[in-house]
């Protein structure tokens, strides 16, 4: 059973060190906010594959919970950077709302002279 712990937890400090090398890398390139969630996601759920079976190794069954451990240190640095960024797309979304709503109000008369608009 040891064996199949030890196992178990080099292949997954293996998928934590591709996260950290490939996978956050890539992900904090995606601008489009749907990309960047789906990936993000795909990247949280694999690693929730290899930590399944050890969360008592590594004390933590979450990829939040295992940031807060001395072992997740290093993969929280990088799971931070994805949440700001992902903070950074919702900010963005938001004033390309409000951008919209200025210049398409509700009553279908644009209140942004049309100089402005081109």
């Amino acid at each position: 059973e040891e064996a199949v712990t030890a196992s178990l937890l080099l292949d997954f400090l293996k998928m934590e060190r591709k996260c950290i090398t490939h996978h956050i890398p890539a992900i904090l390139n995606i601008n489009d906010p749907h990309a960047f969630a789906e990936k993000k996601a795909q990247m949280s759920n694999e690693l929730l594959t290899y930590m399944s079976q050890i969360t008592q190794v590594l004390k933590a069954n979450t990829v939040v919970t295992y940031c807060n451990t001395p072992g997740g240190a290093r993969f929280a640095a990088g799971w931070k950077r994805l949440e700001e960024h992902q903070q950074l797309l919702d900010e963005i979304i938001r004033f390309e709302k409000k951008i919209i709503n200025v210049c398409k109000p509700k009553d279908g008369k644009s209140t942004v002279p049309l100089r402005v608009m081109k």
